[in-house]
């Protein structure tokens, strides 16, 4: 019978320690996750190193300049190939979509669903960009990159696309709206982000931290027991 306690205990421990590697890791997966999505000063949305800016410049207007006016001399306007590097190089679309708040297009949605939308925060489903460093196509519309989600519009010219339509190179003409902007990490700009940053991982850590702590020695006291 005392053989049986203490596997039982023994069993107990082994589930505990199980459970709190799971929990742990998902705490850090997500204090890190959190930490790439704080928006540095000015941005409305911000994800690694690519920020969503609001203007209301037409398309024959400098965005360029626009983004080092919002953010910061060392951020620029974001180029197609800085989605497609960063996509080529293992970089999740759905995380880019979600922590850049892109929405689906109106024109998909449900009557009264862009109000709700609105509501928890997503921004636009278009935002300029230059292709190649040129702000505009031959035509004068202005780049832009829009979220698709694999179904590409009726009539939509598109000038490429990632992962099947997931994300679209469109262009077109209209003043406002949103603009995506990109910087190094490392600039005078990202200061505020950075802190933020390292508090969130230093506070993950230290959770992480904690949690294993407390599953060692209640499985410690649980074993000291097994051994009585």
């Amino acid at each position: 019978m005392k053989k049986s306690n203490s596997l039982l205990k023994y069993i107990i421990v082994l589930g505990i320690l199980i459970l709190t590697f799971f929990i742990a890791r998902f705490v850090y997966d997500y204090g890190m996750s959190v930490s790439l999505q704080v928006p540095i000063s000015g941005a409305l949305a911000s994800y690694k190193q690519f920020h969503v800016i609001k203007h209301n410049l037409s398309e024959l207007e400098d965005l360029k300049e626009e983004c080092k006016k919002q953010l910061g001399e060392n951020v620029r306007l974001a180029d197609w190939n800085d989605i497609e590097t960063y996509y080529r190089e293992g970089g999740s679309i759905k995380d880019f979509i979600k922590g850049l708040k892109m929405s689906i297009r109106e024109d998909r949605m449900e009557p009264g669903e862009v109000s709700k939308l609105r509501e928890k925060g997503l921004l636009g489903n278009e935002y300029r960009i230059t292709k190649d460093g040129n702000l505009r196509w031959q035509s004068g519309r202005h780049y832009f990159v829009g979220r698709h989600d694999h179904v590409k519009p009726t009539g939509f010219l598109d000038h490429a696309n990632i992962d099947n339509y997931h994300l679209t190179l469109g262009s077109w003409f209209g003043t406002g709206g949103y603009a995506l902007c990109y910087g190094e990490s490392g600039s005078n700009v990202f200061s505020f982000q950075a802190i933020l940053n390292f508090i969130t991982k230093l506070f993950t850590i230290l959770l992480v931290g904690f949690l294993l702590l407390i599953a060692v020695l209640l499985s410690m006291g649980i074993l000291n027991r097994a051994s009585e």
